[in-house]
């Protein structure tokens, strides 16, 4: 696995900073660009850290949850049976609209559980007693759980999403994403030292071109203008619901 001192010394061997005796960019630098840009490219592109996680939907949290704090963004959620130790039956996505026209009560109604007559005992249903999920991507660290959580039992799911991914301590650590990430970081890294005030500080062009090398290395187009329509249900392209 790639550590960042290996990034770190890629970056310096590209900006003639190898004189370890009189280093342009500290280690403490190099450290801080390396962690940054572990965190924008997991920003950029969510799949770079994707994680599966037991977590707790707390008794009467209602229909909205939103991820762990070091979450990014929600991909899938299943139910999960706490006495078997695995994954229970799938969580179907569905549309807001749909749920909304079929019981417009749906999202607040803490008891729609017991009034659906499922049976009362927790061991019976605990594979199965979230039905459905909605997600909106333009609100990436939440989704919503049907029925919603009762006031009286605790249930876990088996959540997938994206994680911030965990810093480096030190440039010996190992760089925390995959190695296909590694150009990309070593193009962020330039481009973050070149920001540093000094003799090629000012090189708008040259930063410029390692940010564009840097979006392509993950494989996404030049940045243009991008808007979101607040009319719009959903926006195109959406495959989570």
């Amino acid at each position: 696995m790639t550590t960042g001192q290996e990034i770190a010394d890629e970056v310096r061997g590209q900006l003639n900073d190898g004189d370890t005796l009189n280093l342009r960019w500290t280690d403490a630098e190099m450290l801080r660009f390396v962690n940054a840009g572990q965190r924008q490219i997991v920003q950029l592109v969510p799949e770079a850290n994707v994680v599966q996680e037991v977590v707790v939907i707390a008794a009467g949290s209602g229909s909205r949850q939103t991820l762990p704090t070091d979450g990014v963004k929600f991909i899938d959620v299943w139910n999960y049976d706490d006495t078997a130790n695995e994954t229970g039956a799938p969580i179907r996505a569905v549309e807001r609209d749909a749920l909304d026209s079929f019981m417009p009560e749906w999202s607040y109604e803490s008891e729609i559980a017991a009034r659906w007559n499922w049976p009362s005992n927790e061991a019976e249903f605990s594979e199965s007693y979230f039905e459905a999920h909605i997600h909106d991507p333009r609100d990436p660290k939440t989704y919503h759980l049907f029925p919603p959580a009762d006031t009286v039992t605790p249930f876990s799911v088996h959540l997938t999403f994206s994680k911030l991914p965990t810093a480096l301590a030190s440039l010996a650590s190992t760089f925390d994403l995959g190695d296909e990430y590694v150009n990309a970081a070593v193009e962020y890294v330039a481009f973050r030292a070149l920001m540093k005030d000094g003799r090629y500080g000012n090189n708008s062009q040259r930063r410029q071109e390692l940010w564009n090398n840097f979006r392509q290395a993950l494989g996404l187009k030049i940045e243009a203008e991008q808007r979101v329509d607040p009319n719009s249900a959903r926006p195109p392209g959406d495959q989570n619901g």
